[in-house]
């Protein structure tokens, strides 16, 4: 913080303290008080009496009061918070008392001054002082930064005037024009961005991506890229936007000419792992554009496989899946577009009637999205309902199958009212009344979107680690073979299920065949591990997929790049020295035992404990020391893929706080200036940047506790080699004790 050197409160001499520890010397003394009651006095002046009469003076130290005898001084200390004996020991001191007594006399002091300040018409130049000395305008600058972008204000709010009015009143100086803090705004991404690559480079394990194509209000293109990695300091995953650049089209080589200089510029090289986005096509275009690009690059290890790297959003997946139960043999894709696009215009009666038409074929669904509909069509009308209801139906919408769901879920709670308005309006709505049969069909498709619904909930946001991604899909078949073997549902019903359930299968050996990585995400998660495969899955599952096999495979590929030798638990203390029996009584006494017996293999010795439940994220589980030094292959093998997003709706959310900043009144925003607001958004909010390093970046040389886990491997392998060469002693030891008795044993047969 920027201080002024010329700002100073003159005090005046008598009030000023001292913090000389020297007593008040008494006339002809030489030699200090015997008391430590001269810890407490300040130096005297010169033209300052020593004795009133025959009684020393105590000038203290902490006010300016000068008192005369002992016991009067240790009562007026007592006032500071210091309590003496006898001798003027200091019995117990309150630091914070004395702090807050001396900064009270001051402060009264220097508001006695500000008094005088303005009463002689000095104001404004106190203001003036006050501001340079109390803010500095690099930092007011950043947090200026700092509330626009979060917040997604506009640059010109620094113009504002009641906003200067605002900053004047708490005595900020004046602000920076409009053109300052923009440059100031990307002075700043530079900067920061510097630091987020400073902690890609510092993530335990591999950096995943999730990407997304997001059309603007202003009909232009961008590629969306966040990063998900562990943070070694809080050994938690963390996320963050690294691009929000302009793309020329949705073909993969178009993306991937955005996203391979991001690569390169964050030094993810050799520490790119998954890459989640939707089903699109020209997703697996992208994916193969980077295999290729990594297979060039100076990539020390296996090379970047497409297929395994290239994770589908399962957001994405339920989406279509539910797509199929509402709409197919339905209604088309494109007629419900058609609705979305007219929404912005005035419709025709011929086209309102065409739709109403159209939308009937899917049942009483369609019905309900006409009634929807015609309750917005006038402002008249929407009043009537909220007086019904007092409430609005949702309307849906062509995209999220989740607005069907939420219209669904108002309609049942508000059945009697949408009943009453149907009567109501009946000369224009008689062909969309809900019969009791209909709304025993909305209700048995609310219930079986409840499962879908609560899936999403499970696999977004911060809990929606890879694991999900398969736990969910069989957790959504069991239910809909459950309602394909129920008999009392309606053929309607049955046929709607039987769509979905023939797309979720279609999806779900689509990936599971590409990739292992979602198989093995669920087996490296402690609370399932491969008993998961074991009690769910049936022989045609477990043969197909042969997850066995693959996964065995997987952590093959891992051991031969990570090769930390495994540390041993730790003894009980004291324990005894084992009786040494001989190898065949160990080995069947060894067969008695089979559980928690350990096994040379890291994933076998983990596959076999008993799968145990854990509190919060399983890569906090990963990560505490137990398992690094018992699995550190392992270990590090379940943070890089656990670490996967299963959707890309921190993408789809970006894309929403751009929105709030290219808004209609700023759709001239400079696309330069679009990803640094919108980078700097996240890493302000997402990665706490301004609290985390320093500006610079440099957060004094030491590495975050990522290296603490490398550490805890190395120490591992140091561990190892000692127990070795201890063990190797040992069996030397052992070996001349047999040799030894073995020369006894041909003694003793020599003398028989």
């Amino acid at each position: 913080m920027g201080r002024s050197p010329n700002l100073s409160i003159e005090i005046p001499n008598s009030q000023s303290p001292s913090t000389s520890r020297e007593p008040s010397p008494a006339s002809g003394r030489t030699k200090p008080l015997k008391s430590n009651l001269h810890q407490h006095t300040r130096e005297r002046k010169e033209y300052e009496p020593t004795h009133d009469g025959k009684q020393i003076i105590f000038y203290c130290k902490y006010c300016p009061k000068a008192l005369t005898i002992h016991t009067n001084f240790k009562k007026h200390l007592k006032g500071h918070g210091y309590d003496v004996d006898g001798s003027g020991t200091p019995t117990s001191t309150s630091n914070s008392a004395l702090d807050n007594n001396l900064c009270k006399e001051l402060i009264d002091t220097v508001l006695e001054k500000i008094g005088i300040i303005i009463a002689k018409g000095g104001q404004e130049q106190l203001r003036e002082r006050l501001t340079k000395y109390f803010v500095d305008d690099k930092v007011l600058e950043e947090k200026l930064v700092k509330l626009i972008v979060v917040e997604s204000l506009p640059f010109s709010m620094v113009e504002w005037k009641t906003f200067q009015e605002l900053c004047h009143l708490i005595l900020l100086p004046d602000l920076p024009s409009r053109r300052t803090i923009t440059r100031r705004i990307h002075d700043l991404y530079t900067v920061k961005k510097a630091i987020v690559r400073q902690q890609l480079g510092n993530a335990v394990g591999k950096v995943q991506l999730s990407v997304d194509i997001w059309t603007t209000p202003n009909r232009l293109l961008f590629l969306g890229v966040i990063a998900h990695f562990v943070d070694p300091k809080k050994k938690e995953l963390k996320k963050g936007v690294i691009q929000m650049a302009r793309v020329s089209g949705h073909a993969g080589e178009d993306q991937f000419s955005v996203l391979k200089p991001t690569i390169q510029e964050y030094g993810l090289i050799e520490k790119l792992g998954a890459l989640t986005s939707d089903n699109s096509t020209t997703n697996d275009t992208l994916c193969k554009a980077i295999e290729l690009f990594l297979g060039h690059s100076n990539y020390t290890e296996k090379s970047w496989d497409a297929a395994e790297q290239r994770i589908r959003c399962i957001g994405h997946i339920f989406n279509l899946v539910v797509k199929a139960f509402l709409f197919k043999g339905y209604i088309d894709d494109s007629q419900l577009q058609s609705y979305d696009d007219t929404q912005h215009r005035m419709a025709t009666d011929e086209e309102i009637q065409k739709r109403q038409k159209g939308f009937r074929k899917l049942g009483p669904l369609g019905k309900l999205h006409n009634i929807s509909v015609h309750i917005r069509a006038s402002p008249q009308r929407t009043q009537d309902f909220k007086d019904l209801a007092n409430k609005m139906l949702p309307l849906d919408n062509a995209t999220r199958w989740n607005s069907w769901y939420t219209m669904l879920k108002v309609a049942l709670a508000k059945e009697r009212d949408i009943d009453t308005y149907v009567k109501d309006n009946w000369e224009s709505l008689s062909a969309d009344c809900l019969t009791k049969t209909d709304w025993d069909a909305l209700r048995a498709m609310t219930e079986l979107l409840e499962y879908f619904k609560e899936a999403t909930v499970f696999a977004q946001g911060d809990r929606g680690l890879l694991h999900e991604t398969l736990i969910n899909l069989d957790i959504l078949n069991k239910v809909l073979a459950r309602n394909l073997l129920d008999s009392s549902k309606k053929p309607d019903f049955l046929k709607r299920v039987q769509n979905a359930h023939s797309v979720l299968c279609t999806y779900r050996d689509k990936l599971l065949l590409e990739s292992r990585l979602y198989m093995a995400a669920v087996a490296l998660h402690p609370k399932y591990r491969t008993k998961y495969f074991i009690s769910n899955w049936n022989k045609d599952d477990q043969k197909k997929y042969s997850w066995k096999s693959r996964l065995q495979a997987l952590y093959k590929e891992y051991e031969k790049r990570v090769t930390p030798q495994r540390s041993r638990p730790p003894a009980a203390p004291n324990e005894r020295k084992p009786f040494k029996g001989s190898t065949k009584y160990l080995a069947i006494r060894q067969e008695l035992v089979p559980h928690n017996r350990r096994h040379d293999n890291e994933w076998d010795d983990f596959q076999h404990e008993s799968p145990c439940n854990v509190e919060g994220s399983p890569i906090t589980w990963w990560l505490q020391k137990p398992q690094l030094q018992r699995w550190p292959t392992l270990s590090t093998m379940a943070i890089d893929i656990l670490s996967i997003s299963a959707m890309s709706d921190d993408v789809e959310s970006m894309f929403s706080g751009g929105r709030r900043t290219i808004s209609w009144d700023r759709m001239s925003l400079s696309e330069n200036s679009i990803q640094a607001t919108e980078c700097l958004k996240s890493w302000f909010r997402d990665l706490e940047i301004d609290t985390e390093i320093g500006v610079d970046g440099d957060d004094g040389g030491k590495t975050d506790a990522g290296v603490d886990i490398n550490a805890e491997i190395t120490g591992i392998s140091i561990e190892e080699s000692s127990v070795s060469i201890e063990e190797s002693s040992v069996s030397i030891e052992e070996s001349s004790v047999s040799i030894e008795e073995s020369s006894i044993s041909i003694e003793e047969s020599s003398e028989e």
